[in-house]
């Protein structure tokens, strides 16, 4: 049996469950006063750190700032959302800001799991803020790499999926432009990045998560890079935003202890699973 659908779309729920990713219209540049307001107000509170291109809300570990600017995206996409999603929840919103300059591509990564990704749906919606183009930050996807291994991702670190094949990742890489008003929905697991921003100016968008409604949520810790002894924690959607990014949650003791081998492409691997010749 699979997962519930989570578009309302059927086009766009086929192109979820094969691509990993779908690019969505959630409103027009003419509606987005209220949330380019709300950008303006809490920009001066997202100062970037020392040596830190990516920043976002949740990086502050100022919780009230952190819960104020969920409340208020959330207000502002509320209706947008039920008009794109079904059986779904939000956990979260957040700007994210990244800085210009030549050094700041993101490196293809995949997501942190949360759940159970064979019985529900973990997602993101990235928002841009303007134009996304190769110039200024645009994401870049792998197709179906969701589907190719359903490996454990996790705080504070872990072995790269795709680390010793990147040569062989770039090629196949799908870019993703967006027009102000476009968004795209992606699976945590999809490997995905993003270019360097040679703009002028920071490239700002907001960042969602959606997952299906009644998911139960996980949080995995990996104490240990090379031995890979993992905690695994039974946590509520809305504890996820209450403790800072990369640390485990407060005041707890794991429910479980496992060990797990962090599985990890050859190139041969990567190109059986992924048809090249």
């Amino acid at each position: 049996m699979g997962k519930k659908h989570i578009l309302k779309d059927n086009s766009l729920q086929q192109i979820l469950e094969d691509d990993g990713f779908v690019k969505i219209s959630l409103f027009k540049p003419e509606e987005a006063g209220d949330l380019l307001e709300c950008y303006s107000k809490y920009a001066p509170q997202h100062s970037l750190r020392e040596n830190e291109f990516h920043h976002t809300t949740h990086y502050t570990k100022d919780w009230r700032l952190i819960e104020n600017v969920s409340r208020d995206l959330r207000h502002f996409l509320a209706t947008r959302l039920d008009t794109v999603f079904c059986d779904y929840s939000v956990l979260g919103a957040a700007f994210i800001m990244k800085s210009a300059g030549e050094k700041t591509e993101f490196v293809p990564h995949q997501d942190w799991t949360l759940m159970d990704e064979e019985k529900y749906y973990s997602l993101n919606l990235w928002i841009p803020l303007h134009e996304v183009t190769g110039n200024n930050g645009m994401l870049r996807f792998l197709k179906g790499s969701h589907k190719l291994v359903r490996n454990l991702r996790m705080p504070p670190d872990f072995p790269n999926l795709y680390g010793n094949v990147m040569d062989l990742v770039y090629p196949q890489l799908t870019t993703v432009p967006l027009k102000f008003g476009e968004a795209v929905v992606f699976d945590c697991g999809t490997l995905h990045g993003s270019f360097p921003n040679n703009s002028n100016d920071f490239r700002k968008s907001v960042i969602v998560g959606i997952y299906s409604k009644d998911a139960e949520f996980k949080f995995y810790y990996n104490t240990n890079r090379e031995n890979s002894l993992i905690e695994e924690y039974d946590i509520k959607p809305e504890e996820f935003m209450t403790f800072a990014v990369g640390e485990r949650p407060n005041n707890r003791k794991p429910d479980r202890l496992f060990k797990y081998t962090f599985p990890v492409f050859s190139g041969e691997d990567f190109k059986n699973r992924y048809q090249l010749k």
